[in-house]
């Protein structure tokens, strides 16, 4: 059974101009640091698509492991349970809800709070349980940490590692429960982990489905990313940008990109504006579905190159009109050729996308 057939709990917000910004923050670069050695007992969330919730707890867990706190005995956890309810998961939530939450509310200790028996199995049936809180009486509430929003592109992460581990959104697919996590061509959802470490393979994450420590390949899309790190006393004056720069600049930026966007419309719709083998004219749907499909898919999905890709129906318009607007695949130039249409443009492999899975994972085998 696929473990994430309930876990899709990541939602994603467009960040706030108030929002802190790692990058405008923290200016010193400072080495990495590993945080696998502070990562706290794994907690699987099971059913439940509280997944930003249990990887926002691991991540203030291994800061307080690592800095040994005075309330630390035995073992820091926090409760899972109190930061869902806090920040209004239910059905998922965003990372800057549940962080917020935690600076408003703070974090108790999972013993004052706990999950009960079979909760997690089945949240929906257990969903008035779940959000009573009238008879937890905490005997201590921790304060939240300071976050900020890092960009996410692996040098700002490794940068943003040095000074706290980083809560990240990740897609998962059907590579989620191999060994090494690659690229998935399925996407089932959208799931928050924590970021231990990068080195020059892989990104560590400790997850909240077991095995807890996993690793994903470095070209692993990440959709966003969070540090916990303290923040100064001036981070909104480091923060912010004068409104009458950030309008002009704004302006500019919307101009210059719908200039883009028309000249890349207008180069697509050259490349693109008639079926290869037919020659018939396709559709504006057609196209626009096309370049969608290339825009989130800049990579062959067999070579993993961004050099001439193209995307290609996998079922042929012409047999199938039904199928104009998709399923796609994205090759390069030669590789769409031979694999996709067998060498020539009017026949077609109808077992491109397994084909496709086979020959990426035999050229980026580790």
């Amino acid at each position: 059974m696929n473990q994430f057939s309930f876990g899709y709990g990541l939602k994603l917000e467009k960040p706030k101009l108030s929002d802190a910004k790692f990058g405008a923050i923290f200016k010193q670069v400072l080495p990495p640091k590993d945080w696998r050695p502070f990562a706290p007992h794994g907690e699987a969330q099971l059913n439940s698509q509280f997944c930003v919730n249990f990887s926002y707890c691991n991540c203030v867990e291994t800061m307080a492991n690592y800095q040994k706190f005075e309330h630390q005995l035995e073992e820091f956890n926090l409760s899972d349970r109190w930061s869902a309810v806090k920040s209004g998961t239910k059905d998922g939530n965003t990372p800057q809800k549940v962080a917020n939450a935690g600076n408003n509310f703070g974090n108790v200790l999972e013993e004052d709070c706990p999950w009960g028996q079979f909760w997690l199995e089945n949240p929906g049936t257990y969903w008035d349980e779940i959000q009573d809180l009238s008879q937890v009486k905490p005997h201590q509430i921790y304060e939240g940490p300071n976050w900020s929003l890092v960009d996410t592109d692996i040098q700002n992460l490794k940068n943003a590692l040095a000074y706290s581990p980083l809560q990240i959104g990740v897609i998962v697919g059907e590579t989620w429960n191999d060994d090494v996590i690659k690229r998935p061509l399925q996407q089932f959802g959208g799931h928050a982990v924590e970021l231990l470490w990068i080195d020059s393979q892989y990104m560590w994450i400790y997850d909240s489905y077991p095995p807890f420590l996993k690793k994903l390949t470095l070209d692993y899309s990440v959709l966003v990313a969070v540090s916990f790190a303290k923040l100064p006393d001036n981070w909104m004056e480091l923060n912010m940008i004068e409104p009458k720069e950030i309008t002009l600049r704004k302006r500019l930026i919307d101009a210059l990109k719908n200039l883009v966007s028309l000249y890349q419309q207008l180069i697509f719709k050259i490349q693109y504006g008639r079926d290869k083998f037919t020659g018939v004219k396709r559709t504006s749907d057609c196209l626009k579905a096309m370049r969608e499909y290339k825009k989130t898919h800049p990579a062959c999905e067999i070579s993993g190159s961004r050099k001439k890709v193209e995307p290609h129906h996998i079922f042929p318009v012409h047999l199938f009109p039904d199928k104009a607007t998709g399923p796609f695949i994205c090759l390069t130039r030669d590789l769409h050729l031979w694999m996709a249409h067998l060498g020539n443009f009017k026949k077609y492999n109808p077992d491109i996308e397994k084909d496709a899975r086979i020959w990426y994972d035999k050229i980026n085998q580790s």
